[in-house]
């Protein structure tokens, strides 16, 4: 009986630092990408869902109660915290910012990100429609990919990995 309770106890012990350590990855995901560059507010963040050669997803990082979150959309438009985004991703992790001009609008952008909340889009179209409600500037064509935001001349590449 002793030895059953023994081996019980260290199995025990074992699943829970798993547990524990499992749920520290995505903090240690988004970590390994921020030792290039810190993730700030307003950056726009581009993920692989598919493994495939291209940008799947885009969503933008608004600062909510202290917490960072990626705003994105694919219909309905949610936020999630930044590290939990990155986990899901299977391929690369792209962070874009935005140059000076854009910046300057920043809290407007983040008014009309959060405007958009009950409207069904893209991810690509949450951030265009965003920044054309907010600033009069046209980012891509209509109806983007993620790709064609990534070419905008408004957003130079942070880091990919």
């Amino acid at each position: 009986m002793r030895l059953f309770a023994a081996i019980f106890s260290v199995l025990f012990g074992i699943t829970a630092g798993f547990i524990a350590w499992a749920r520290g990855a995505p903090a240690r995901q988004l970590a390994a990408l921020e030792r290039d560059a810190h993730i700030e507010p307003l950056d726009v963040v581009f993920q692989d869902l598919d493994c495939g050669p291209r940008h799947t997803h885009v969503g933008i990082v608004l600062l909510e109660n202290g917490e960072r979150l990626v705003w994105e959309a694919d219909g309905a438009v949610t936020a999630t915290p930044l590290a939990d985004w990155v986990a899901r991703t299977r391929g690369n992790v792209s962070v874009y910012r935005f140059d000076e001009e854009m910046l300057t609008s920043a809290d407007d952008i983040a008014r009309e990100i959060r405007n958009l909340k009950h409207h069904r889009l893209t991810s690509a179209e949450l951030i265009t429609s965003a920044i054309k409600r907010a600033t009069a500037t046209t980012l891509t064509a209509p109806e983007p990919s993620p790709d064609d935001l990534a070419e905008s001349p408004h957003l130079r590449l942070l880091v990919q990995k």
